[in-house]
């Protein structure tokens, strides 16, 4: 069936009311919870939006559901520093590059240093709510009704600009690799819906190619070497996943997959993870698209990206459990949480895993099991 602008804006509010759900408080009983992991520190001064979290140095940096950017010690969770800045809570999480940090907002790109003082504000008369990625002296972010927008990293100011031919209803994150961007869901229209993905020369802002598929919604997209990885999904029944030819758009393979268009797709030894809202998580060979192993089990579809590490898979679901997975889709340990499962990072050849409580954990290693 078509898949209208109402269906769309309901899967959004729906989406939504799912993040509110996994962040939101849980009358259940933390002792048959969080079994195997270790309590690093639980931090109750900041309102922690858990999806938000990047790790350098020893520091964790994030964002507030009160929209505030912060800096934490990643071994005590005490604040370095806190500071206001205009944030969006779907998820999107801080750039790190150049002893700067940029995060964007709901009208604003904001720079800081990593002391948190501002170094520069832009109003970007639109929604930057997704992660921004970064292409020599640039950053580059979507934004709801403006497109693809490069800025100066140095002062902000609008370097380039890639205009969509109808209003935006929303895009997907940016991906990036060398030169070449791609962001999905370009271009929509009330009447069209989401038409697909485009890729964009990061240095001039010129279209490379684009390719259409309408009312059908994007996820953030994969490259790897020459193939781009994207998902599409229109009203949960007609997923396909879809690899590219970075060089001129051309399909070199798609797949039913049920993909979940809201996580990125990883890569693993054994080939292409794509989690999956009916079979919960799923491994495609990287040259066919065939299947390799499901978890089938709707049960456990994602919620949180997908980390890949050391032979692992790790995750958290919709059902507030956190999953390790071996590469050939055996489960290997899991456990569940009271809150929902956060950003899972990776340091020093750890794992760690916020809460929506705002309590840290480490993931025990499979040797330590």
């Amino acid at each position: 069936m078509l898949f209208t602008y109402w269906e769309y804006m309901k899967r959004w509010h729906a989406l939504i009311v799912l993040i509110s759900l996994l962040l939101g408080s849980c009358a259940t009983n933390e002792k048959n919870h969080y079994k195997g992991l270790h309590k690093v520190w639980f931090n109750k001064e900041l309102d922690i939006n858990a999806t938000s979290l990047i790790v350098s140095e020893g520091y964790i940096y994030g964002t507030t559901l009160d929209k505030r950017l912060f800096k934490l010690d990643l071994g005590t969770g005490k604040a370095v520093w806190n500071v206001p800045s205009s944030t969006s809570y779907m998820g999107q999480k801080p750039l790190l590059c150049n002893e700067q940090l940029f995060i964007g907002g709901s009208d604003v790109l904001n720079a800081f240093d990593l002391n948190g003082s501002l170094l520069w504000s832009m109003k970007t008369e639109g929604n930057a709510k997704h992660s921004i990625v970064d292409y020599e002296d640039l950053v580059l972010s979507s934004i709801s009704g403006k497109g693809l927008v490069a800025y100066n990293k140095s002062n902000g100011q609008i370097e380039w600009q890639h205009l969509p031919d109808h209003q935006m209803l929303s895009l997907s994150p940016p991906s990036i690799q060398d030169s070449l961007i791609a962001v999905g869901n370009f271009g929509s229209s009330v009447e069209n819906g989401f038409r697909g993905t485009i890729m964009v020369n990061a240095k001039t802002g010129e279209e490379v190619w684009q390719w259409k598929k309408p009312r059908y919604l994007a996820s953030e997209a994969l490259f790897h070497q020459n193939v781009l990885y994207s998902c599409f999904d229109s009203a949960y029944t007609k997923g396909q996943v879809i690899a590219f030819n970075i060089a001129d758009g051309s399909v070199l393979w798609e797949t039913a997959s049920s993909p979940e268009t809201g996580i990125k797709p990883a890569l693993c030894k054994d080939g292409l993870l794509i989690a999956s809202y009916k079979t919960g998580l799923n491994c495609l060979d990287l040259p066919t698209g065939t299947q390799k192993w499901t978890l089938n089990d709707e049960a456990l579809a994602p919620a949180t990206e997908l980390v890949v590490h050391d032979g692992l898979v790790y995750f958290g679901t919709q059902k507030r459990e956190l999953l390790v997975v071996n590469e050939q889709g055996l489960i290997q340990f899991r456990t569940q949480f009271n809150y929902g499962v956060g950003t899972l990072v990776v340091y020093k050849d750890r794992i760690y895993v916020i809460d929506g409580g705002g309590a840290l954990y480490q993931v025990p290693s499979m040797d330590e099991k």
